[in-house]
């Protein structure tokens, strides 16, 4: 069977971020799934960081129970999915990852997993396209329970 011919890399990030629009309201299970930056974290006095790690970290979470994505930095992203949150530690850290940053990320089974590669896309001004900022391999996911919120 002769090989399909190879697509130059501007060709894929294009066809990726075409792919995070048409697929930005509802995406098959292995479709490239949006992961928008639902929270802004500040590194690094973050008021997620500081929690509890509530048991091991394990390989992969169902991205169709995500309920909401927040970036604290070039090295931790955490995903709520159902009622638990998850940390997850990316090592090395991610050149071009921001709380501002949006991911785009390429599940397999309708599960991202530790060392799945995502994009990093800095988002457009006025709704533009964005700009690719690098490409990043997701770590364990560790289950986590942030702090109680500071009282007022």
């Amino acid at each position: 069977m002769p090989k399909a011919p190879a697509i130059p890399k501007t060709l894929a990030v294009a066809l990726s971020l075409l792919l995070l629009a048409a697929t930005a309201h509802a995406a098959p299970a292995d479709a490239p799934a949006p992961v928008r930056p639902a929270d802004v974290g500040n590194n690094p006095a973050d008021p997620m960081l500081g929690g509890t790690d509530l048991g091991p970290p394990i390989s992969c979470i169902s991205t169709v129970q995500i309920r909401k994505t927040r970036i604290i930095n070039d090295h931790t992203i955490m995903f709520q999915v159902g009622n638990r949150w998850y940390r997850n530690d990316i090592v090395p850290s991610c050149m071009g990852l921001e709380p501002r940053s949006a991911l785009i990320n390429h599940p397999h089974g309708g599960q991202i997993c530790e060392t799945n590669i995502f994009d990093v896309v800095q988002p457009g001004a006025g709704g533009g396209t964005g700009m690719h900022k690098g490409s990043c391999l997701f770590g364990r996911f560790t289950p986590y329970m942030p702090p109680p919120p500071p009282a007022k």
